[in-house]
């Protein structure tokens, strides 16, 4: 599949409903299409698009979720909020689907990204070990995804 030209790398999502999501890591700002596709329609001409997640420079570069919005609304974008103050911030961007939670947060900002209709997930070192008390924690407060290099032990956890 040629979308595998347009990421660094690709990685599993485990899913508490068990759903598979792939986090597609975008390393450069220019996603102009290349071979008459871009990615979003390479995605959505294999039916796949709605198992997408665009990360990697997208997370931090809004022109980045801009240009992937335009090439395709359904493409599933998000901003980063690295610690609780950029919480705000990243729960106020319009152009992102998803907020990637880099620390463990309380439930009331859960409550508020479930409110804004949004999703998210947790990834980086709080949960990308082997970390199964984290893993419950984000669980606890409702976050919708967890990204770890451990996803059969996550799943085993979650049975």
């Amino acid at each position: 599949m040629t979308i595998g030209l347009y990421a660094r790398r690709i990685q599993a999502m485990t899913k508490f409903s068990r759903f598979f999501l792939a986090a597609i890591w975008f390393f450069t700002i220019n996603v102009e299409i290349v071979r008459g596709e871009s990615p979003q329609r390479m995605a959505e001409m294999h039916n796949v698009l709605h198992r997408l997640l665009f990360i990697g420079i997208t997370i931090s570069q809004p022109q980045v979720r801009e240009k992937l919005k335009k090439a395709s609304a359904k493409a599933q974008t998000a901003v980063v909020a690295n610690n609780i103050d950029e919480f705000p911030k990243a729960l106020a961007a319009t152009d992102a689907d998803w907020v990637y939670f880099r620390y463990l947060p309380p439930m009331g900002q859960m409550e508020d990204v479930q409110s804004a209709g949004k999703r998210s997930f947790i990834a980086g070192m709080t949960v990308s070990g082997n970390v199964p008390d984290n893993w419950k924690r984000a669980i606890d407060v409702g976050i919708d995804g967890i990204l770890t290099d451990y996803p059969f032990e996550l799943a085993a956890m979650l049975r």
